[in-house]
């Protein structure tokens, strides 16, 4: 299979979820369900900002985590939320969280190496595991207080063991 974005090959990602392309560094779910697996709702109002993942192709909508405003990309589902509103909706849904949680797993160390530019100021993003419960990597601008999270790195979070 080939990106969408520079026709390099698709190449599936150490978590078996994503396509990534080590061209561009865009990702595509592997599977062909394609939903979010963090359950943000996208709206129709598209912004003016691009998704860092797709290497912005596609603008971003304005979409809802729980009750916060993120920005979110209807191809890749990921989303741009602040770093203050990120930390209330994970204690949240931790709190909430009833099922099985995962067998811890190693920091993906191919993701440690990808670049994203922040999708509002355009500057490099940190790239970095998050510092919680869960083996995430996740984009962060100190500059803008945002965060970038892939589709399905909240619920990896949520699903972590540890204190809830």
């Amino acid at each position: 299979m080939n990106c969408k974005n520079c026709g390099g090959v698709l190449e599936i990602d150490s978590t078996n979820r994503f396509l990534r392309c080590h061209y561009c560094d865009s990702q595509q779910l592997a599977s062909g369900d394609h939903r979010s697996l963090d359950e943000v709702v996208a709206s129709a109002t598209t912004t003016e900002i691009f998704c860092p993942s797709c290497m912005d192709v596609n603008q971003l909508s304005q979409g809802l985590l729980d009750d916060v405003r993120v920005a979110f990309c209807s191809d890749c589902f990921g989303f741009m939320v602040d770093s203050q509103s990120l930390a209330m909706v994970l204690k949240n849904r931790r709190q909430e969280f009833s099922g099985v949680e995962d067998k811890p797993v190693p920091v993906n160390q191919e993701s440690l190496g990808r670049i994203r530019n922040c999708p509002q100021c355009n500057l490099q993003m940190e790239t970095h595991p998050y510092y919680g419960p869960g083996n995430a990597v996740i984009d962060s601008c100190h500059r803008c207080r945002v965060i970038w999270m892939d589709n399905g790195e909240l619920s990896q979070l949520v699903r972590a063991p540890g204190l809830r």
